[in-house]
C-alpha cells in the first residue's frame, strides 16, 4: 500500500474560486467603510477588479515554492490597492482591512472546498450544478455573516 500526502489526495482549490473569495472579501471590507468615490464609480472599479484578479490567479496556477509565495503576495497587494483605492482609509487602515479580507477569503474558500471535496469523495455527488450551488451557498452565507459581524 502506498502512503499519500494530503496534497496528493486532494486537489487544490480552483483559482477561480480563490479569486471570487478574495474579491468578495474586499467588497465586504469596502462596503463597511466610507467610500472615496460615488457608488457607481466604486461599483465600476469592483467590476473591473474581479476579472483582473481572476485572470492573474488563473494564469499563475500550478506554481510552487518561492513563485507561489510571490504570486500570493502580489494578489494580497492587489487586494490592498483595491481597498485603499475605493475607501477613504489611510495606508495603515487599508493594510488592516486587507489582512482582514485575506483571512476572510481564505476561510470562505477553504470551507467551501472542504465541503465540496467531502461531498465529491465521500458522498459521490458529481453534478456540476451541485458544485456551483455549494459555492454560491457557502460564499453567500459566510460573507453575509462576516458583513453582519463587521457592522
Amino acid at each position: 500500500m502506498t502512503a499519500y500526502t494530503i496534497e496528493q489526495m486532494l486537489p487544490d482549490i480552483p483559482r477561480l474560486y480563490t479569486a471570487l473569495a478574495e474579491w468578495l472579501a474586499c467588497v465586504v471590507c469596502i462596503v463597511e467603510q466610507r467610500q472615496r468615490f460615488e457608488k457607481w464609480k466604486v461599483c465600476g472599479i469592483l467590476g473591473l477588479a474581479l476579472p483582473v484578479q481572476t485572470v492573474f490567479l488563473v494564469l499563475t496556477k500550478g506554481q510552487s515554492g518561492f513563485l507561489w509565495f510571490f504570486y500570493m503576495a502580489v494578489a494580497l497587494f492587489f487586494m490592498y490597492l483595491l481597498i485603499w483605492g475605493c475607501t477613504d482609509s489611510n495606508a495603515p487602515d487599508a493594510a488592516y482591512h486587507c489582512i482582514r479580507a485575506f483571512v476572510m477569503a481564505e476561510f470562505a474558500a477553504s470551507l467551501e472546498w472542504q465541503l465540496y471535496c467531502y461531498g465529491y469523495y465521500s458522498c459521490g455527488f458529481t453534478r456540476q450544478w451541485l458544485s456551483v450551488f455549494l459555492l454560491l451557498g457557502i460564499y453567500g452565507v459566510v460573507y453575509f455573516i462576516l458583513w453582519k459581524l463587521g457592522r
